[in-house]
Formats: C-alpha cells, structure tokens, sequence
C-alpha cells in the first residue's frame, strides 16, 4: 500500500464491498426513535423557527420531545431581521473575521455583566492539612475574578467574612460549597476534599 492514498486502496474497496453486499439487500436507514420528532429552527441563533425566517436561515432537524429549543421571539432580532448576539461577541462581530454581518447585529439593550468565575480553589480539588505547617494552614481564602462580590456558602465548614473575600476554616471530610453572584443569583458549587 506504500504511495497509494485513500481515494485509489481504500475507497474502491470499500465501493467494491457496499455494491456487493447490497446486491440482494436494499440499503435502508435506522428508524427514529419515538422520543424524537422533526423541528424547524433558525441557524443563526438555534431557536425555533418563526414563521417570517428567509428560507436561507432554515435548517431542518430532529430533538427529543422533551428538550425542544425556546421560540424565537420578535426581541430575538432587529427591525432588518438580524439575529441579535449579546455582549459575548462584541470583540468578533468588530473583527476581520466576522463574515456574517449581513446576518447578525449586536444586541445593544442590554448591559454587560462579567459573570463571576472561581479563580482558587479549583473545582474537586484535594487539601492536604500539615501539622508541620505554622498557624494558619487550616485556613482558605478563596479568589474570584470579582473580589468581594459572591456570597459564600457551606453546611459543613466556616466561613468567616473578611476582606476581599471570606475565609474559609478548613476541617477534615468532603465539603459542598456554594458561591452565589448577587446580581443574577447565579450559583456555582464545588467540592473540596480535606485530608489531614
């Protein structure tokens, strides 16, 4: 096979096979399964199509029953027709790479939030408690990308308030904690493993 691509081994083989095997059997396709039905959506943003959508922006597709796309609703696009992106898209909607700007235009109703991130600690990470370590090793003070702003929360450790954030007395055993960002009551929990 050295110096032979796919186009001149493989793919007349597997030609060759396919013609062969359904010489005396008809190709046929799988059977959808009940808990999918066929959905109109519009590719631009992947709700469900509104009635008005150019025939360019529809795109044919099948979802289970019970997790159909939201409707797309007349605040989802500009008087032209546009879809809407959100503050996200700013930096490419502006660059040389945007090539749909016919298609899309930038939501200017609303209002940027950064959404807040846990910087430390990470997501399941395992704490080691060292005697041998001086005072203070039992204690954690997380770090987010929006200091002071997220509301800490644990059933089963401490968490004293404290400036820029809170500190966190660490006890041996697996804990849940919870951050919440005020302004859209979005939370995030994670696990933190101690040992000692």
């Amino acid at each position: 096979m050295k110096g032979i691509s796919g186009v001149a081994g493989a793919g007349p083989i597997f030609q060759r096979t396919m013609l062969r095997l359904h010489r005396s059997h008809a190709p046929t396709w799988f059977s959808r399964p009940p808990a999918l039905t066929e959905i109109s959506i519009d590719s631009r943003n992947g709700k469900s199509a509104p009635t008005t959508l150019s025939p360019s922006h529809l795109r044919h597709d099948l979802a289970p029953r019970d997790q159909l796309p939201p409707p797309a609703l007349s605040t989802d696009y500009d008087p032209s027709g546009k879809a809407l992106l959100d503050h996200t898209f700013t930096d490419w909607f502006h660059s040389r790479h945007n090539l749909r700007r016919q298609d899309f235009a930038l939501d200017t109703r609303t209002t940027p939030i950064e959404p807040l991130h846990i910087i430390t600690p990470a997501k399941e990470v395992t704490l080691l408690l060292d005697p041998e370590i001086p005072s203070g090793s039992d204690k954690l003070r997380p770090v987010t990308n929006l200091p002071g702003l997220g509301i800490w929360k644990s059933e089963t450790l401490r968490i004293q308030p404290s400036t820029p954030e809170p500190i966190i007395h660490l006890t041996p055993g697996t804990h849940q904690i919870t951050v919440t960002d005020p302004r859209t009551q979005v939370s995030q929990t994670f696990t933190l493993h101690i040992k000692s």
